[in-house]
């Protein structure tokens, strides 16, 4: 029953980002929109890998695999970020006037 679930909420959360992702206008909200997908979705996946694995060491390396997961794709999706920003790459409606009068 766990497991069933952590399956359709991971691949659906992956499916319906993957639409979304589509929707968003600037490469910087993309890559925030993906880090968060990624990391739940596929540790949603991982999990559900976990309660069907009956050998303890694999076990162990499906937590090592979700450790690492929210460890590395945050930070590797704010590094591009830093870097697509850096190369002018600015987010949509930055330098406008935001005051609504």
């Amino acid at each position: 029953m766990i497991t069933e679930f952590c399956l359709l909420a991971g691949s659906g959360i992956v499916f319906i980002a993957g639409i979304g992702l589509n929707r968003l206008p600037d490469p910087l909200a993309k890559a925030h929109a993906f880090s968060k997908v990624v990391t739940l979705g596929g540790s949603l996946l991982l999990l559900a890998l976990y309660f069907q694995t009956p050998h303890l060491t694999a076990r162990l390396k499906v937590v090592a695999s979700i450790f690492f997961n929210f460890l590395t794709i945050p930070l590797a999706s704010h590094i591009f970020g830093l870097y697509a920003y850096r190369l002018g790459d600015k987010p949509v409606g930055e330098g406008e006037n935001k005051s609504r009068h």
